[in-house]
């Protein structure tokens, strides 16, 4: 199996386009002031460095992008591991959450999760992670979960062209498996 390049690059912004995208879509329902909501950009949280650098690269820029519609963007991961090793991961969601300015007022989380499942997806550990700091909140704290990078349109023409990536591994048997199974963010 071969694996694609990058979603990301320092030289192409779409990945944050779509992030922006999606963090004012999810703003445009809330009805609230704008420069009043925070964005919490999470990933899962990886024991690699060079990942987490570009995740807190992307909220870097998402911040830019946003600058005048929310008061701060912050990068957070959703699990990592145990260890000081893994400290390059903080802060977590769960803990970001929990922290002054975050904990209380609205919260739209930007997803760097292709597509759900147990982590993005609807009932997953974000949205538990979630709930938990509402709850501890007590009422001070709204979090909103934006898209799903997969469910915006631009995410296609991030994917290489199928015959760079090569076939779709035997073991999917699908014909329709898409560039996704191979690329990483």
């Amino acid at each position: 199996m071969r694996v694609a390049p990058s979603l990301h690059a320092d030289t192409d912004d779409r990945l944050v386009k779509i992030l922006a995208e999606q963090v004012t879509a999810t703003l445009a329902g809330t009805g609230g002031e704008a420069g009043s909501f925070r964005v919490a950009v999470v990933d899962h949280g990886s024991p690699v460095r060079a990942v987490t650098e570009v995740r807190n690269q992307i909220a870097v820029q998402l911040a830019r992008q946003l600058e005048g519609q929310v008061a701060a963007v912050a990068p957070c991961s959703m699990e990592r591991r145990p260890g000081a090793d893994y400290d390059f991961n903080e802060p977590l969601l769960a803990h970001l959450l929990t922290t002054r300015h975050w904990n209380s007022g609205v919260v739209v989380v930007a997803h760097l999760f292709l597509l759900p499942g147990r982590h993005a997806g609807a009932g997953g550990d974000v949205a538990r992670i979630c709930q938990v700091a509402e709850h501890a909140a007590g009422g001070r704290l709204r979090t909103i979960r934006a898209g799903l990078l997969a469910d915006h349109p631009l995410l296609g023409g991030l994917f290489p062209p199928r015959r760079a990536v090569g076939p779709a591994p035997p073991e999917t048997n699908d014909t329709a498996w898409g560039p996704a199974l191979q690329c990483r963010i």
